[in-house]
């Protein structure tokens, strides 16, 4: 068996975001149990604000013993773990749940297992007296909590608890449920098993069972003697030996068998051992993950639909640093055999009306480039330039009736929820811009032009978008051609405020036009295409010039950030980047550069991930490749082999109406490991209506799935 990635839960490279929606930036043990309400709930231990590095002795900002957040995904194998709901206090910030006693001594309150019966939702915890070395704490008691309104408030029972003993080696203190619930012929027999072990990372696993209805009844609880259940602790046998720590258990339906987890602190790795009972016997420890791969690995909980649905079971996995939780894919289970990872989901968007959320917007169906940017308050804004609105389908002269131009576009994405920002800047004939040309210095123009973002970057409390401009209203160049009416003075950067954007008020009080040269043998290299923070001390930006044949060279440039965020000395400060003489350098002369890429699509998005590697995502003539390397230096030797073909845009996207014939656009979300979000842009011919300029833009987005190195075909979907 082996343990793979999906993506990060919780913490700053999250799919959640969760230090930015729940002030979790750091968190302890992930553990997930199904709510009885279709969905499942996650509860976390010692919580902060911030990310906290150090075993048992963090001391991070906004200290919280524990939170709760709820997720109803089904596609967590290839997204991960969605957090839609968080039990908060305030806006943006997860509450501690569960309190230490009124005149308690506990140092902290650390749950340890949940399981629903009867629509009820227990937690296990232990309330830690103090940590010692590595590995090793004591705690007072170990308790239960629970919640009759699916997470939002618990109560502690204060008679429901496994004392400590003076030796500090009673063995419920880390209390893991267990539950055959006749799924899969798990054979149901109503009672609930807990699973326990004694404070610390060095003890074995001994097993009880009670009632499902009289959990908080110690009475009526009995212990494992190898051959009965008795009243009587004492007799209780270790069913698994030690050392156990942080475990789970669950019934795994594909391959019919129990499954626990646990880490191995001996081994200093996660294993799985398999049984077929809830008793046992169990296997050998079988290791899953270890600290090599997973630096500071601990706690490995079942995702309990996964161990009802799949083949290959998920679980959420603690690593400190960066103290967060990730969920995790586990292959090879015995009695399954060789079954690949999930395969990744590529979901096509007809503009707007997008198969991620299901989510319909008429006022934007089309676009002829889009991309995406992380903001620095935690917000992921999808920029586009010009979108179309209204239905694709009517014939009419020039533009179907309801055809209206929206110069440029503002969706956010939260949990891959698109929002619609509401432009306020309006035409003599009523179409509206966020950005609008009539802002710009350096235009002058009296009535809009055409005006388009194409690459962005946010530092600080700003927003840097570079817009590419035409001085003939409303025409469709291809920007960047060779003899395009986009020229040398054609590309501005702009400082836009975040804090005033999602009021539809985009204040731009700064612009500078970015540099251009001309290029033998090729169109003008203009600067401004995209822009990337690999660093702290630059921002690189990339440029693009056209060699003919829908074919650009792409070049990279970089400046000091603080020059970059004074925006208007940004082109004197501008270093190129050269290969001259096969030796990579910066260069200030702009003459000197050298394309860091030939050949390519009109776009090209680079991120710095966290593997170290620099990932290129290319399109080329109607296909999107990934590309890996060590730098953005031009040396085949740093080049990954692990550069391959995502997708193949098909020449007809399945409409005898529409034919796709661009790859314009294609960028990612993120890059935060396991799964991400990425889009493409294709420009297609309409043969349905006439119209002077018979093209349109419809961008695609999709997931991809590292573990599988492909992305799935493209789902086409239907103009409505």
């Amino acid at each position: 068996m082996e343990a793979h990635r999906i993506a990060w839960t919780t913490g700053t490279q999250s799919i959640n975001r969760s230090d930015v929606y729940a002030a979790v930036g750091g968190t302890d043990l992930g553990i997930i149990w199904d709510d009885g309400g279709n969905g499942v709930l996650s509860i976390w231990g010692d919580t902060y604000a911030d990310s906290v590095p150090g075993l048992g002795t963090a001391k991070g900002l906004d200290w919280r013993y524990n939170v709760v957040a709820r997720s109803v995904n089904r596609d967590y194998q290839t997204r991960g773990l969605v957090t839609y709901w968080w039990n908060t206090d305030k806006p943006n910030h997860a509450r501690q749940v569960i309190n230490k006693d009124l005149f308690g001594t506990e140092h902290t309150i650390i749950p340890t297992s949940g399981i629903c019966v009867n629509r009820r939702n227990y937690v296990s915890y232990m309330a830690v007296d103090h940590f010692g070395a590595p590995g090793e704490w004591e705690t007072q008691y170990a308790g239960f909590a629970w919640s009759d309104d699916y997470g939002q408030n618990w109560t502690k029972d204060t008679k429901a608890r496994y004392n400590n003993t003076a030796d500090h080696l009673q063995n419920w203190q880390m209390v893991a449920f267990a539950r055959p619930d006749g799924y899969g012929g798990a054979g149901y027999d109503g009672y609930v098993y807990l699973y326990g072990t004694p404070n610390g990372r060095f003890g074995g696993a001994k097993v009880a069972r009670v009632p499902e209805n009289s959990i908080l009844d110690l009475t009526k609880h009995r212990q494992w003697n190898g051959t009965a259940w008795v009243n009587d602790q004492s007799q209780a046998i270790n069913v698994i030996p030690g050392p156990v720590s942080e475990l789970s258990i669950g019934y795994h339906v594909a391959s019919k068998q129990w499954l626990a987890a646990y880490y191995h602190s001996t081994l200093n790795a996660i294993v799985v051992l398999t049984g077929p009972t809830v008793m046992g016997p169990w296997s050998s420890p079988n290791i899953v993950a270890t600290a090599a791969d997973y630096p500071g690995l601990y706690g490995f909980y079942f995702h309990p639909w996964s161990m009802w649905w799949d083949q290959n079971p998920c679980a959420s996995m603690s690593q400190w640093p960066p103290y967060n939780t990730e969920l995790m894919q586990l292959t090879g289970v015995p009695g399954i055999g060789t079954v690949p990872v999930s395969a990744s989901k590529l979901t096509s968007a007809q503009g707007y009306a997008n198969n991620i959320n299901a989510v319909s917007n008429d006022n934007w169906c089309g676009s002829n480039n889009i991309f995406p940017v992380q903001c620095s308050d935690g917000r992921r804004l999808w920029i586009s330039g010009m979108a179309y609105a209204g239905s694709l389908t009517t014939s009419t002269h020039y533009r179907p009736i309801n055809y209206q131009t929206v110069m440029n576009t503002v969706l956010e994405e939260r949990d891959l929820t698109f929002a619609a920002y509401n432009p306020t800047f309006t035409d003599s004939v009523g179409r509206k811009h966020f950005f609008d040309s009539r802002q710009i210095p350096g235009i002058g123009s009296t009535s809009p032009v055409r005006l388009d973002p194409i690459g962005g970057v946010s530092l600080g409390d700003h927003l840097y978008l570079s817009m590419a401009w035409s001085g003939t209203n409303y025409t469709y160049p291809y920007l960047f051609d060779a003899g395009s009416s986009i020229d040398g003075s054609g590309i501005f950067l702009v400082q836009i405020p975040l804090n005033a954007l999602s009021s539809g008020i985009c204040s731009i009080s700064k612009s500078v036009l970015m540099p251009s040269t001309p290029v033998l043998g090729a169109g003008n290299l203009n600067f401004g295409s995209g822009f990337y923070v690999f660093d702290e001390q630059y921002v690189y930006i990339a440029g693009r010039s056209s060699v003919g044949s829908d074919r650009w060279h792409i070049y990279m440039a970089r400046v000091e950030r603080s020059v970059f965020e004074s925006v208007t000395y940004v082109p004197q400060g501008m270093e190129y980047f050269s290969f001259a003489n096969n030796t990579p350098s910066w260069d200030p002369d702009v003459s000197s550069a050298t394309p860091i890429l030939t050949y390519m699509g009109p776009n090209v998005d680079i991120r710095l991930d966290v593997d170290g590697f620099f990932h290129y995502l290319i399109n080329v003539l109607g296909h999107v490749y990934l590309l890996k390397q060590r730098s953005i230096a031009r040396d085949m030797s740093e080049i990954s082999p692990f550069a391959l073909s995502l997708m193949t845009i098909p020449a007809d996207a399945g409409s005898n109406q529409f034919k796709s014939f661009c790859v314009y656009d294609v960028g990612w979300a993120s890059l935060t490991s396991g799964n991400r979000l990425g889009v493409y842009t294709v420009t297609q011919t309409n043969q349905s209506y006439d119209q002077v300029t018979p093209s349109f833009s419809r961008p695609h987005f999709f997931e991809y799935n590292e573990l599988t190195g492909v992305a799935a075909s493209p789902l086409y979907v239907p103009p409505p």
